[in-house]
């Protein structure tokens, strides 16, 4: 009886084990990269025409963490939002407005931080602006060694 009792728990507890594999999300080794972010309001103080040449994507990796700084050049009467998409080695920043759309142009200074990454090679892509059915665009693209 006791060995059928043991052998009963040792299944129960190898299907158990199976199920959470199955059911995915991270195991007990694996880390889920968190992304945190700030968007500045509408620097309307740079000219338009200085826009496009002020306008640029900086990718470094310190302390642990990706960071990202970002001059974006944008709709005036946008509200930004960004998202974090992984596939494998891949880190997409997606950014998005979720606010208006209008005429004038202005910057943006976006800075973003990745954690919770192991050590490796990453290639860090940001794409922007998302708005209703536009797609975004690649605005910049770098390696990066954790």
């Amino acid at each position: 009886m006791i060995h059928r009792t043991l052998a009963i728990t040792v299944l129960l507890a190898v299907f158990l084990a199976a199920c959470t594999a199955v059911a995915g999300g991270p195991g007990p080794t694996e880390t889920v990269p968190r992304l945190t972010y700030t968007v500045s309001a509408c620097q309307d103080h740079i000219d338009a025409e200085e826009l496009p040449s002020w306008a640029r994507v900086e990718v470094t990796a310190a302390e642990g963490a990706i960071q990202v700084h970002q001059n974006l050049s944008y709709v005036c009467c946008a509200t930004v939002q960004l998202e974090l998409e992984q596939s494998g080695s891949v880190l997409k920043i997606v950014e998005t407005n979720v606010g208006e759309m209008c005429r004038c142009m202005c910057g943006y200074i976006v800075d973003a931080r990745v954690e919770g990454l192991r050590p490796g090679r990453y290639t860090i892509q940001v794409w922007g602006v998302r708005f209703e059915e536009m797609e975004p665009e690649l605005l910049g693209e770098q390696v990066v060694e954790m």
